[in-house]
């Protein structure tokens, strides 16, 4: 038996799909996953810095030339792009403070699509040589987390804090599936671990990955919370609405 799940990304106002990832399954047991990407890979130009004080103070030159890379890209880019940008915090904050932050930001000018989950174990993974957190090692969840389990009248217009921890426990549960679908080692993943943090802890959140017109990313360029910046994909204008879409899919 075997089933299969689309991976998507927003870039500006359109989903792209990354690719699909076809799961063996014998009997209860997840046996095998096949990934097949778009283009045949999946390049991950995202990266995050964990709000550690030391490591802000030690790797604090090349933080701020790092950011101030992607802010001058972005000022150099076309004005009818649109790109993706994840940015780090000066500290972890709470699901609501963040959401709170994005909102007084006007949503007309770029929306949050991902957030970085504080699973007590990135400190561990951002070490002093490698000061940067990359797609591989982050744990997070998006702007709209549909649970399967979860009746369509319980669900909300953002994430709330139960769809996040609805989610690690899933994760926990299904650890030899994500196991295979992440190719993290054991030691690595710890989902029960990193379920018992949150859980303990609360929903924390150290950065995020906001997308829109390439030029107003540029207003949070002087943030005093924002600590790190890096670009991700860029794509011709899409920020309007399309009154009728449809896709194809291969048979």
């Amino acid at each position: 038996m075997q089933s299969q799940m689309e991976a998507y990304k927003q870039i500006g106002r359109e989903e792209q799909a990354i690719g699909t990832f076809t799961f063996h399954q014998l009997f209860d047991k997840t046996s095998g996953v096949e990934k097949e990407f778009s283009g045949g890979k999946y390049d991950l130009n995202l990266s995050f810095v964990y709000p550690d004080q030391k490591k802000l103070k030690l790797h604090a030159k090349e933080y701020k030339e790092w950011t101030n890379e992607t802010w001058n890209a972005l000022e150099n880019l076309p004005k009818g792009t649109v790109s993706e940008v994840a940015i780090s915090f000066d500290d972890t904050y709470s699901l609501k403070e963040v959401q709170q932050k994005m909102n007084a930001i006007d949503s007309r000018d770029f929306s949050t699509s991902w957030y970085a989950l504080n699973t007590g174990n990135e400190q561990k993974t951002s070490t002093k040589d490698e000061p940067l957190i990359d797609l591989t090692s982050t744990f997070g969840f998006p702007e709209f987390l549909d649970l399967p389990y979860e009746h369509k009248e319980n669900q909300t217009h953002s994430t709330s804090k139960s769809n996040v921890l609805g989610m690690m426990k899933l994760l926990a549960d299904n650890e030899e599936t994500v196991q295979k679908v992440r190719q993290l080692d054991h030691s690595d993943l710890l989902l029960k671990q990193r379920y018992s943090y949150v859980k303990k802890h609360g929903v924390g959140v150290y950065g995020v990955v906001i997308t829109g017109p390439t030029k107003k990313l540029l207003k949070l360029k002087n943030d005093p919370s924002i600590t790190y910046a890096s670009l991700g994909d860029v794509e011709l204008w899409n920020w309007f609405n399309r009154p009728s879409s449809g896709t194809l899919m291969n048979q």
